[in-house]
């Protein structure tokens, strides 16, 4: 029952109700991303001029510099018992 989520440690800058964050870890349009316990979708991602991952998110915070995750993957505890 449940599921194990992978997440990853990022900044990000609101504004708008639009987030932008930077990260070296692998980040694709759909990923959810938490600021506290506001909930926003990546929306889309770019590649910078040195190689890092620039994706723009919708979440409903106030503007400012934030800790945010990102859920980069979810794996079902039980699906371990049938590999």
């Amino acid at each position: 029952m449940g599921k194990i989520e992978i997440r990853t440690s990022e900044s990000a800058i609101v504004s708008d109700g639009v987030a932008e964050i930077i990260s070296n870890d692998y980040l694709s349009r759909g990923m959810p991303v938490l600021i506290g316990s506001t909930r926003g979708l990546i929306e889309s991602v770019d590649i910078d001029e040195f190689g890092r991952y620039y994706a723009i998110a919708t979440i409903s915070v106030p503007d400012g510099y934030y800790y945010a995750e990102v859920i980069t993957d979810s794996i079902k505890p039980i699906s371990f018992l049938f590999r």
